[in-house]
């Protein structure tokens, strides 16, 4: 307090003029020190954890849509199904490469080991293609029990369907020859094959099975094509924010 009584009004007011230029330089030093902060914080999100983000949804769309086009062909046997799930295990690896060769992912080590884990999965994902394309496309490979059937019970029950055609017919011709001129001609009988009325059933069960699946079948590829849709807009989106961050 002594000192302050003892300056002069000018000291006074350079003093104070002082004392205000020294708490400007230090807010403006301050903010200074948080701009840089956040620019380093955006740089970081724009450069790094956004093109990771990116590559990781689309490789996630990718999966999903194989799985999709794989369950479309294995009910369709559509070449269009076939071809979409192929063209998508293709980008899988394309996709994947890039997120592996992203500056993030190589800096980390713990973030290194889940891609690596992650790639793992893909190529074992891969690694069913040659197979399940196989089943889809061979009756006998897919149902086992098809193929026994045609080789092992289906000779065999045509030969009974023989024998018992030549027992109707020996039984007609039986008939026949018991006929004599005062009782006239006998009408043979029909011949009785229930299993054609069986095989005219599961004829038309079948066709009946066949619209209903083709009808569920359009159903999904409509869910299908929304759901594809709606993800590429969202990647489109992400790409335009991208673009506008940097």
């Amino acid at each position: 307090m002594d000192f302050l009584s003892a300056l002069n009004v000018k000291q006074k007011v350079f003093s104070g003029f002082g004392l205000m230029q020294i708490l400007i330089v230090a807010v403006a030093i301050s903010a200074l020190i948080s701009l840089s902060a956040t620019e380093t914080d955006v740089v970081v999100i724009s450069e790094d954890i956004q093109p990771a983000v990116l590559s990781a949804t689309e490789l996630q769309y990718h999966i999903e849509r194989a799985n999709s086009s794989l369950g479309f062909y294995l009910l369709s046997k559509e070449q269009s199904h076939k071809d979409s799930y192929l063209e998508s295990l293709a980008k899988l690896d394309v996709v994947l490469g890039k997120l592996q060769n992203l500056q993030m992912v190589q800096d980390q080590p713990l973030l290194k080991d889940h891609v690596n884990e992650i790639a793992g999965g893909v190529n074992q994902f891969k690694q069913y293609r040659d197979r399940v394309l196989t089943l889809a496309e061979s009756r006998d490979e897919n149902i086992p029990g098809v193929r026994y059937a045609a080789v092992n019970l289906s000779p065999r029950a045509q030969e009974m369907l023989n024998l018992m055609s030549m027992m109707i017919q020996a039984e007609v011709e039986e008939e026949l020859n018991k006929v004599d001129g005062s009782e006239g001609y006998i009408e043979p009988k029909p011949d009785p094959l229930p299993w054609v009325e069986e095989e005219k059933r599961k004829q038309e069960e079948k066709a009946k099975r066949k619209v209903e699946l083709e009808a569920k079948r359009k159903e999904r590829e409509a869910k299908k094509a929304e759901k594809e849709q709606q993800q590429k807009e969202q990647l489109e989106q992400a790409a335009n924010q991208q673009n506008q961050n940097s």
